[in-house]
Formats: structure tokens, sequence, C-alpha cells
């Protein structure tokens, strides 16, 4: 094996390493004050994020994926703590941000029966009522959302987000997994199932008014678990690492090269 090759069996294998273990994993976020998540909107910027329809998962807009996590903006959010905890995480920001009610992620798991295949909307409901709030599961079209309201994406095995402002053009979220992020509008209604989670204190709050509410039993089939960022792009890594490995067993730096782009460009493109 000439020296060339070393080099890049060396800097693929390397590539492939970053890529199985640079996963981001959900972190602990304390509680803020009331209206946080609104300031965060004005004073900071949002990481920008497209939906890939391919294969329904997020995608950020920039070019160095994992820069952009590590830098994700939480302010005001209640970060989802396991990969199944995004129901409760999206209602412990909504009722410590909108109620200032001060209970966390954890407590609102055990209230709404949350387990390791996630929280269906009729667990989150009944988590907010505990809480002596009102609760209901809506179909609502994109103009009859509001601020407040926990939608739910159907975004890798389903996923829930809060809506902190939406116009014509974009549409605000404080995500549970990814921070602080804003979406086009034709993005967000690729993700947007039609179903949202309105909570108020007021039983007469118009936005009630405003669509369908579900049944128990509908909600009850709307579950949340846990969100994908770029991945998988599926195809072109597994096609990268079957050149770098077709290439390794060779000693064709030429397809060791290929695949390390290949693998590059899936990951990070």
């Amino acid at each position: 094996m000439n020296n060339l090759t070393k080099i890049l069996v060396f800097i693929s294998l390397f590539t492939m390493a970053i890529m199985f273990t640079g996963a981001v994993s959900a972190a602990n976020c304390t509680g803020s004050s009331v209206n946080n998540i609104q300031a965060s909107i004005n004073d900071t910027p949002n990481d920008t994020i497209v939906v890939n329809n391919t294969n329904k998962s997020f995608h950020t807009s920039t070019k160095n994926l994992n820069d952009n996590i590590s830098q994700k903006n939480t302010t005001g959010i209640i970060m989802a703590n396991t990969d199944h905890n995004c129901g409760p995480a999206a209602l412990a920001t909504v009722v410590q941000n909108y109620f200032d009610i001060n209970i966390t992620q954890d407590q609102l798991a055990t209230l709404a029966g949350t387990d390791g295949t996630g929280t269906t909307m009729y667990g989150l409901a009944q988590a907010a009522q505990s809480e002596g709030l009102f609760a209901y599961g809506m179909s609502l079209s994109v103009d009859k959302l509001q601020s407040g309201n926990i939608v739910y994406l159907t975004i890798g095995e389903g996923h829930y987000s809060v809506i902190t402002n939406i116009t014509n053009e974009t549409v605000y979220l404080a995500d549970p997994s990814i921070g602080n992020i804003n979406m086009t509008m034709a993005n967000f209604k690729a993700a947007y199932s039609g179903d949202a989670l309105v909570i108020t204190n007021n039983s007469n709050d118009k936005q009630l008014a405003s669509g369908t509410i579900l049944s128990n039993e509908e909600m009850q089939k709307i579950k949340g678990m846990r969100y994908t960022i770029d991945w998988p792009r599926t195809g072109l890594k597994i096609l990268g690492c079957a050149g770098i490995g077709a290439g390794i067993a060779t000693g064709n730096p030429g397809l060791i090269f290929a695949g390390v782009v290949t693998v590059y460009e899936a990951q990070w493109g």
C-alpha cells in the first residue's frame, strides 16, 4: 500500500468515525422566565431549517452541520433529555414560558404516560389539564396556528415542536430537540401534520372555535418520539462507505477518495 493510499485510508476511517459517532444528543436545559422565547426570536438569530421531503428529516441550511448544531440557540426552551421526551419537553416549554407553571419535563412525562415509544397527544393533554389548564388536540390549518401551540410534525417517527411566531413567509419554532429554528412556510407545510395541541387558561379562547377538536381516540393515535436532522441520507452514505471499502480492499486510492467525498457530501453537504 503506497503512502497516498495509506493517507486516504486514514482520512476515510476518520470520516466514517466522525459520521457514526457525531450524532447530536438532546441536552437538558433549565427553565426560563416568561417571554424568553419571543425575546430570543427578536434578539438572536435562529437556525434556518429545511425539510427533506424524501425521508422527512430536518436539514440545516448551513454547510457545516456539526458547527450549526453545537452552536444552537436554546434560549427559553426546555430541551428534551431523552430521545422519546420531545412531547413533555415541548409541554414544559409552553407551561413554564406562557403560564408561569414550574414543572419539569420528567414530571410531565409521568403525568402524560410517556414511555420508550414516545408520548401521545392525549397524554400531553391530560398532563396539561392536571396543572389546571385547558388542552385540546385540534385539526388546525396553518393560518389558524398561534404562538404557544404544540404542533405535531411528520418528521422521523413523529415529533412535537412549539410555535413561537408565525408570519406569511416564516414559521418560528422552539424545538425541544434542535433549539430555536425558523422554516419557510413551504417547508413547514411539508412537515406539519395538520394537528396541534392548543393549551389555554381560558375555556372561551377564540382559537378553540377555529378548527376541529379531536376526539380522545384520535389523540391517542398521535404519538411523538424523536426527530432526525439530515439523517439518513442513507443511500449516499452506504454508497460512499462501499466505495471506501472497495478502495481499501483493492488498494485503489481513486475509489477511496471518491467514497470519502460521497460520505462527506451526504453528511455535511
